[in-house]
């Protein structure tokens, strides 16, 4: 990464994920302007895209999306779908419906991501 796209004053640790087709996806947040995310298909990474927010966890659910967690209280979960493209979708999505969460295996360091009735793995960590 180059410094532009990987600062040297990350307040966070960075997070980042790999979708179904081998995209490596990582996001982060920098006082200066908020979150960022970024994607290498294998041939570099693109310049990032400021997200104005900042994630808490990122995985790929089987269709390759990336979906995000940023925000929750107790009555909601706030979380962003982000494809590629530069196409970022925002949605406040309610904690009491099935549509998405985000949990980790006790037996492994890995998070899974369910969306619509789906339960699939991601990488990140």
């Amino acid at each position: 990464m180059t410094i532009d796209i990987n600062p040297l004053s990350w307040n966070y640790t960075p997070l980042i994920t790999v979708d179904k087709i081998g995209t490596v996806w990582t996001s982060w947040y920098h006082d200066a302007g908020g979150g960022y995310i970024s994607f290498n298909k294998g041939s570099g990474w693109n310049a990032p895209d400021s997200l104005g927010i900042t994630f808490s966890d990122i995985c790929s659910d089987s269709s390759g999306n990336i979906l995000g967690v940023f925000f929750s209280d107790s009555r909601d979960l706030y979380g962003a779908r982000y494809y590629d493209g530069g196409l970022l979708r925002t949605t406040i999505i309610d904690t009491n419906t099935q549509y998405f969460s985000l949990s980790k295996s006790s037996s492994e360091n890995r998070w899974f991501c369910k969306t619509q009735n789906e339960f699939t793995d991601s990488s990140t960590d």
